[in-house]
């Protein structure tokens, strides 16, 4: 979860990767009741303002509230903490899917390549 994961020499805490990865979690999990069967959400954009440092151990948690549904899209907006206050503000959007289609055009774009 360390910002030193994903980029050499910045500071030893909770990295932004990671509170991203919390953020699209937290939301596709807000959005699970409203999946039919096959169906899952993947991310689309995220617009994210990581304001305040967490040390590595310290908890973080999300709060995510669905703002708009267009379609398949759902609109978030978002909020972390960690025990001393608010880390994070941010605006995510999941598109609801077939899961089963997502897979397979991704199959063909590696088939495309592949040739």
């Amino acid at each position: 979860m360390a910002a030193t994961r994903a980029v050499e020499g910045v500071p030893h805490v909770y990295g932004t990767p990671s509170l991203v990865g919390l953020i699209e979690a937290t939301a596709h999990e807000a959005l699970k009741d409203k999946f039919e069967p096959g169906q899952t959400s993947v991310g689309t954009s995220i617009e994210l303002v990581h304001s305040s440092p967490t040390p590595i151990g310290m908890e973080v948690r999300c709060d995510v509230k669905l703002t708009s549904r267009e379609g398949i899209f759902a609109h978030f907006e978002v909020e972390a903490f960690d025990a001393a206050g608010s880390i994070c503000t941010a605006k995510h959007s999941r598109a609801i899917v077939v899961r089963d289609k997502i897979v397979a055009k991704a199959e063909k774009k590696r088939n495309i390549v592949g040739k």
